[in-house]
């Protein structure tokens, strides 16, 4: 019941300091809550890009966590894997996501 209201706290919250904490905080909820979050993985997919090294991190991780269901994040995540622009974690995590949904 609580992923649809999360998805949509953090399609509305902004990419401002203030709210960078919340944000990660509903990402990481949406990945524990697990294949049940299905429907986050658009939004989960699209903080792939995001600005933040920390939400690319943490968004990885949160697709990994749904497993297969996040099946269309793959493309990205395999992008966010190979990129050597982001932080070596974000490329690791990325793998270890499209390991776990596959």
């Amino acid at each position: 019941d609580a992923v649809l209201p999360l998805i949509r706290l953090l399609e509305k919250s902004g990419n401002d300091v203030w709210r960078t904490i919340p944000r990660l905080d509903i990402v990481e909820t949406l990945g524990k809550i697990g294949p049940a979050a299905g429907p986050a993985v658009p939004v989960l997919t699209k903080a792939l890009a995001d600005d933040d090294w920390q939400m690319r991190f943490v968004a990885a991780s949160a697709l990994g966590q749904i497993g297969a269901a996040a099946k269309p994040a793959l493309p990205e995540l395999r992008r966010l894997a190979e990129d050597r622009t982001v932080d070596r974690q974000a490329n690791r995590i990325a793998r270890e996501a499209i390991k776990k949904i596959e």
